[in-house]
């Protein structure tokens, strides 16, 4: 190794604090455009962190509300097959109650028929037997009629041989008398 002269080590040595201070001011550069960029990366990290957590929030609240909306839903759709389960044997029991009353409405309504038709016959009948005796009442009617047309006649006929008796009883006594 070669010794050098203290002008060459101060010159030396000078350079390499130059180059140790350019260094070092290239570092520094280069650590205070790193600082920018984290600054920056930081800044957008929250920036994009507090958009998230605006996006996480209105998500969480849709969610919460959708998950309300669907408890209220699940909630009516218990009471709804509650209320259809419950009626359901009373509704049954409704529908048997008809059906009876219907099946005694029915067979009283067959019941009332069969009487009307025994009623109708028997009015039928009755009005038959009613026809038969006016007819014979028409006829005696008649008959009667015939009956007093003639008796009438004979009283007539009876009138004028009286009148004509009674006449002739006075032509005769007259007669008599004369004689």
């Amino acid at each position: 190794m070669k010794i050098l002269e203290p002008a060459q080590i101060r010159q030396a040595s000078e350079s390499e604090r130059v180059r140790d201070i350019a260094r070092t001011e290239s570092i520094r550069e280069a650590l205070d455009k790193a600082r920018r960029e984290l600054n920056n990366v930081n800044a957008q990290f929250e920036v994009t962190l507090a958009n998230q957590r605006l996006r996480w929030a209105h998500e969480e609240k849709e969610a919460t509300e959708r998950l309300e909306d669907l408890r209220k839903e699940t909630e009516e759709l218990i009471k709804k097959r509650e209320a259809a389960l419950i009626p359901l044997d009373s509704e049954k029991k409704k529908a048997h109650d008809l059906f009876n009353e219907a099946e005694a409405v029915l067979l009283s309504a067959r019941e009332q028929k069969r009487e009307s038709s025994r009623l109708e016959s028997e009015a039928e009948h009755l009005k038959a037997l009613l026809e038969e005796k006016l007819d014979e009442l028409s006829d005696r009617e008649s008959i009667l009629v015939e009956k007093e047309k003639k008796l009438k006649v004979r009283e007539l006929a009876v009138d004028e041989e009286r009148n004509i008796i009674k006449k002739l009883s006075k032509e005769l006594s007259v007669k008599l008398s004369n004689l």
